[in-house]
């Protein structure tokens, strides 16, 4: 069935990644799909695009035996969703500059753990260590299920939060969605279950290839790395909320929650921030911010507790 590989929409190369698999093309499960995101990728035989919209990116995944995955969120939910287990490996940030920080190592060697990924955490042998994994087929082995009961016990506290805001506000009817794109908008829309009862728009802060329940109810803002956009952020939130009238703000992360938080309760709208999945041990500088914005917080790995002793657990949404 083929080889998919795919980066995500990270800014920063992966070229680590597209060199070790210039060596092993022809070793590697044929065709070859590649997802480049913002790298070049010149590999003879393989077939190479930038990004593509969700469900083309879900029909990828279905159609192809390996599936080989940098460490974003939204790219490892994806495929355990498609019932497939990713062969992961992690950016590295320091002297390979592929992420600002090495959060994914962690995350990587937890989902292992977990038995829902096959991890490939060396640096200095990587084409060898992909062919390894690939041998051993341990990308076809059964999904382990310790977290059987995750999903439904994430998606309840969620709904619990929902219905206790609208027993306090009479008329409670739209959620305001709010996040950045890529793994974040993931774990957001994977609440779908429970918010598309209400009425309901998003934000996203970069254009995309919109899925339908997306189309026509999408605000797209100003995308802000921290620096002087985040005045237009701000602008944009109050133009935003002010228009909408929403009930309540959700959201997943990671910049684009602060701004639209701080409108919100100058607008009276109360807030429910889920810290991203992505961060194990140590909380995102977003999830810092927000546990102090947000009317209600969430933390989906147990490590994080003594970060946010005012949280509430909810588990992982897998």
């Amino acid at each position: 069935m083929g080889t998919f590989v795919t980066v995500g929409n990270g800014t920063q190369p992966f070229q680590r990644l597209f060199d070790a698999l210039a060596g092993i093309i022809a070793q590697l499960p044929q065709p070859i799909v590649i997802q480049a995101g913002h790298n070049t990728v010149d590999l003879p035989g393989c077939i190479v695009f930038d990004f593509v919209g969700q469900e083309q990116f879900e029909q990828l995944i279905d159609d192809h035996e390996l599936i080989i995955s940098h460490a974003g969120v939204g790219s490892i939910l994806t495929a355990l969703e498609r019932g497939r287990k990713p062969v992961v490996i992690p950016r590295r940030c320091g002297v390979y500059a592929e992420i600002i920080n090495d959060h994914q190592i962690t995350l990587v060697t937890e989902l292992a753990d977990l038995g829902l990924v096959s991890p490939i955490l060396a640096t200095d042998r990587l084409p060898e260590a992909i062919l390894d994994a690939v041998r051993a087929k341990s990308h076809l082995s059964g999904l382990s299920s310790p977290l059987d009961h995750s999903q439904p016990f994430y998606l309840d506290q969620f709904n619990v939060a929902l219905n206790k805001l609208s027993t306090q506000q009479p008329g409670f009817r739209k959620l305001c969605l709010v996040s950045a794109c890529g793994g974040h908008l993931t774990e957001l829309r994977k609440l779908m279950p429970v918010y598309h009862k209400h009425s309901f728009f998003y934000v996203i802060n970069n254009p995309i290839v919109q899925p339908s329940d997306m189309q026509g109810k999408t605000y797209t803002i100003t995308l802000c790395e921290r620096d002087w956009r985040a005045g237009i952020n701000f602008w944009e939130a109050f133009r935003i909320l002010s228009r909408e009238k929403p009930d309540c703000i959700v959201s997943t992360g990671a910049w684009p929650a602060i701004p639209f938080a701080i409108v919100g309760r100058i607008l009276g709208i109360p807030n429910i921030y889920i810290e991203t999945m992505a961060r194990v041990t140590l909380p995102s500088l977003t999830g810092r911010f927000m546990y102090y914005l947000a009317n209600k917080f969430f933390y989906p790995w147990r490590q994080l507790a003594h970060f946010f002793p005012k949280g509430e657990y909810c588990g992982l949404l897998l």
